[in-house]
């Protein structure tokens, strides 16, 4: 998860422990990709580098920054720190530059810039060059700040010394006794001090003519001296130091001197300038001539010796290399002599070496050490070094004298050897497929690779140095003994595929299958010191096959059971492979697809083609189709098959079946001519039953009332003289008979509605419950009823049908609402629209009544149906059945949602804009 933390030294570890959880950056697992590459990048940088991230301007760095921040300052507190918080001595200086950056995406770089920093206990000022970049996140808005930065202190109070040191080395040149020179390339004007002055006899007043000056170098050094300077002040210019002869002008004295100058170059890449020093060095040149004759019958001494023989001080310069080295390396005495020689060390082999040469010369013994040296063909080869401690008369140790000597094929040998060791190791170790070697007759595991310890279930401690059957006691007596003794002691290779073997794996003896081989493992010399073992663990393999085996047999099975045919087609050749019960379902036996397709029914062609190249593109086959069989007969068939295409998206096999599915068309068509039929009686009989309701309801009316108005009579004439059981008795007639009378007219409403056609008008919802609440209103009272709705909209339908479904609907609401509760009625709407465009007006009226059972939520819509005791709450149970025909009318839908005792909430889905008839 913190993998792009990794490394980064002391900040990337402080980075990673932090609890980020705590800042406005967030937990690590949730950094965006963004934040967690710039963290990368910084913190793995030897660069100073910090990060300012997020609006907070939460702050990260990296070691290289921390060093700056000193022993004794912010770290480690600024991490995590917000920008204003860590830096409020600078911040007035810097938030415009940060500014510019986060809403302009400006860089922002300066030189030299101060800024006083806080560390070590005190607040001093610093110099900077620093950049800000901005940071931007995967959608490219900018959400941090990067800032790489040094700090120039030091090299601005060097400048600062700088006219001090001018000083002094105008006195250092006086006191070492130096000439000095300046020569303008362009205008070739030179001049020189008194000292060089005098040494070449030149006037001390005035300029110095420079060709003049040139006579006073010797005839033999001057052209060398000449080209010296022509380098220097070439671009990029050579370092000029060089030693040559003057005799004066004036008094012919001779001097040997050093001269050493710089040139200084323009835009142009054009010296202006090429100042620099003479020394006198005559008095060493005497004494060097003295040393060179010792050195030179020294070096015809060692030439002589066919090995290279080497001579360092005690810093490991080198003062002496013989004729061998030079002619070894290619190297000139200039190029060798001092640390030279180092360059013809090989790159890898120059920090082992110089390890050994340190010590060795730090503890002043003998050093020892091989290495590759470069020939002067650029070959590398191979040599081993060896020295002495030299001390002088004083016993002062003075350096080291040492001979290089050839071993490279010696050392090719050896590495030729370790290599194809190692290479044998790491190709086990990396191996894909279990692998190990067995040393020895008894078969020991020298080395064995993660995958095959994991084939066997062990450990590396548990197996390594030991007899595999030591190790491994499990496989035991399951054959593996005779095929290592038999490789081990015959050379001849041993495969064998599919084995079964025990293993001790998960805690458990487990079957595997193994796929091996066993080869002879030989030394150089060709005598077999053991046995490599290359193991592949083929058991869901093999379990697999033997699944597919059996699923093959089980697919066969079913296949002849269901009395499918099977077939196949090769769709580069047309040729289709098909099963006996295919050819007798056909009834065709041609082994080319086209010809088989002719038995299609002309009628059915189409389908079929247009099956098969849907198949082309969805990879599955399904369709019905009538055959016309070789014997005149007509079938109809079903087909289902599978397209296998290959890597490019080409097919190449069709597999399928087809099924005698005749009695099942046959079938089907009787079923629906039985339907038809059936349908057409049923919709009589249904308009038999409306007629009988409206005429049974209108018939009953007058009866029922009848029996209302003299049980009102007999209770108004005698029911002084009743006793109390025959008034409640009487009371029950009343209460039945309004129950009778109420249920008629639902029935007769809802016949009549069932039958009427309606016009199609605007209409207002927010008058339509007006007028409702007004016709409820004492209800509305009793009660103690609130209505809250919001503004309704308009829409297109029956006046009369929509007024009485929000009557029945609020009335309801009422009817079956708590006692001793204030009943409370919601009515809210919005707009649908369908996935296809269409616009739906959606209103909701919930009530905190009842409630219903939401098991009851379809049923309530049932004619006739009643979800409480009549007692209870009075009704007919055909409201909500009316309701709901009164949507359906209207090309829309009602449902109800709620729960028992809290709630009930009926929802209303209509069209805004009816562009059917309401029926």
């Amino acid at each position: 998860m913190i993998g792009f933390l990794a490394g980064g030294g002391e900040m990337g570890e402080r980075i990673r422990t932090f609890d980020w959880s705590k800042t406005s950056v967030g937990s690590i697992e949730n950094w965006s990709q963004s934040l967690k590459t710039t963290l990368s990048i910084i913190i793995n940088s030897n660069f100073p580098m910090f990060l300012w991230w997020g609006d907070d301007l939460t702050q990260f760095y990296n070691d290289a920054y921390r060093k700056i921040l000193g022993a004794d300052g912010r770290h480690p507190g600024a991490l995590a720190q917000r920008a204003e918080e860590c830096w409020p001595e600078v911040w007035n200086s810097i938030s415009p530059l940060i500014n510019k950056v986060i809403e302009k995406g400006e860089s922002v770089y300066l030189e030299d810039f101060m800024l006083p920093l806080f560390r070590d206990g005190k607040l001093s000022n610093a110099y900077w060059t620093f950049s800000y970049s901005p940071v931007k996140d995967e959608a490219g808005k900018i959400v941090g700040v990067m800032v790489i930065c040094t700090e120039n202190t030091k090299k601005v109070h060097d400048y600062e010394k700088l006219k001090e040191s001018e000083d002094l080395l105008s006195f250092a040149i006086e006191a070492a006794e130096l000439a000095t020179f300046d020569l303008n390339p362009i205008t070739n004007r030179f001049t020189g001090n008194g000292r060089l002055k005098d040494w070449f006899g030149l006037s001390m007043e005035g300029e110095i003519d420079l060709s003049k000056a040139f006579l006073a170098i010797a005839e033999n050094d001057r052209q060398a001296t000449a080209e010296a300077i022509e380098k220097a002040i070439q671009y990029p210019g050579e370092k000029y130091e060089t030693e040559y002869k003057i005799v004066n002008l004036l008094t012919k004295r001779e001097r040997f001197i050093v001269a050493k100058g710089k040139a200084w170059f323009n835009e142009d890449k054009v010296a202006y300038r090429f100042n620099g020093t003479l020394q006198d060095i005559t008095e060493k040149v005497e004494i060097r001539k003295a040393e060179f004759e010792k050195e030179n019958y020294f070096r015809k001494l060692t030439d002589a010796v066919p090995s290279i023989i080497w001579i360092t001080r005690a810093d490991g310069y080198c003062t002496f290399l013989n004729k061998n080295w030079y002619d070894f390396t290619g190297q000139t005495q200039e190029e060798a002599e001092g640390f030279g020689w180092l360059n013809a060390t090989h790159p890898d082999d120059i920090e082992s070496a110089g390890k050994a040469f340190i010590e060795a010369n730090n503890n002043q013994e003998y050093f020892n050490a091989a290495y590759r040296l470069r020939q002067k063909d650029g070959n590398y080869r191979w040599v081993i070094d060896r020295a002495m401690p030299k001390f002088n008369d004083n016993g002062e140790y003075e350096g080291f004298v040492g001979t290089v000597v050839d071993i490279h094929e010696q050392k090719l040998a050896e590495q030729k050897l370790e290599e194809s060791e190692s290479n044998l190791r790491n190709t086990i170790s990396k191996a894909p497929v279990a692998m190990c070697i067995f040393k020895g007759g008894n078969h020991t595991v020298e080395i064995a690779n993660d995958k095959m310890l994991e084939l066997w279930g062990k450990t590396a401690e548990q197996v390594l140095g030991k007899p595999i059957f030591e190790g491994l006691p499990e496989i035991k007596g399951q054959g593996f003994e005779v095929f290592l003794d038999s490789v081990f002691q015959t050379g001849e290779t041993v495969n064998e595929f599919e084995v079964p073997v025990t293993l001790p794996r998960n805690s458990e003896i487990e079957l595997a299958y193994v796929d091996f081989v066993y080869e002879a493992y030989k030394e150089i010399n060709g005598t077999i010191s053991g046995v490599i073992a290359v193991a592949t663990e083929v058991t869901q393999q093999v379990l697999a096959r033997k699944k597919i085996e059996e699923a093959e047999e089980k697919a066969r099975l079913a296949i002849e059971s269901a009395d499918l045919g099977s077939y196949e087609v090769d769709f580069s050749t047309n040729l289709i492979t098909k099963s006996e019960r295919f050819d007798a379902i056909w009834g065709g036996n041609s082994i080319y697809r086209s010809e088989l397709a002719t038995y299609i029914h002309p009628e059915d062609m189409e389908i079929r083609n247009s099956a098969h190249q849907k198949s082309l593109e969805t990879g599955s086959l399904e369709y019905e189709a009538r055959l016309l069989r070789s014997d005149k007969s007509i079938k109809w068939i079903r087909a289902k098959g599978k397209v296998i295409f290959d890597n490019n998206k080409v097919p190449i096999t069709l597999i399928g079946v087809i099924q005698d599915i005749t009695e099942q068309k046959l079938f089907a068509e009787q079923l629906a001519r039985l339907v038809k039929e059936r349908t057409l009686e049923l919709y009589r009989s249904n308009e038999d039953l409306l007629q009988f309701a409206h005429v049974a309801s209108h018939d009953l009316k007058e009866p029922v009332r009848k029996i209302k108005i003299f049980s009102s009579m007999l209770q108004s004439d005698y029911g002084d003289l009743l006793p109390e059981r025959g008034m409640k008795y009487l009371n029950k007639v009343h209460n039945a008979t309004d129950r009778m009378f109420s249920m008629i007219e639902g029935v007769l409403a809802y016949s009549e509605f069932t039958s009427a056609e309606q016009k199609i008008e605007k209409i207002d919802l927010n008058k339509i419950i007006e007028n409702i609440e007004s016709d409820l209103e004492l209800l509305i009272q009793q009660k103690q009823a609130k209505i809250i709705k919001e503004k309704l909209p308009e829409i297109d339908g029956a006046d009369v049908l929509i007024h009485q479904l929000f009557y029945n609907l609020i009335n309801n609401a009422l009817k079956f609402s708590k006692k001793e509760v204030p009943t409370i009625i919601e009515i809210n709407s919005s707009l649908e629209v369908t996935e296809e465009g269409e616009k739906y007006v959606k209103i909701t009226v919930a009530d905190n009544g009842i409630g219903i059972d939401p098991s009851f939520s379809e049923k309530i819509f049932d004619v006739f149906s009643r979800l409480n005791a009549k007692d209870d709450y009075e009704g007919t149970g055909l409201g909500l059945a009316l309701c709901k025909k009164i949507v359906e009318r209207h090309h829309g839908t009602i449902s109800a949602t709620g729960k028992r005792e809290e709630n009930t909430i009926f929802t209303i889905l209509l069209p805004q804009n009816q562009e059917r008839e309401v029926w």
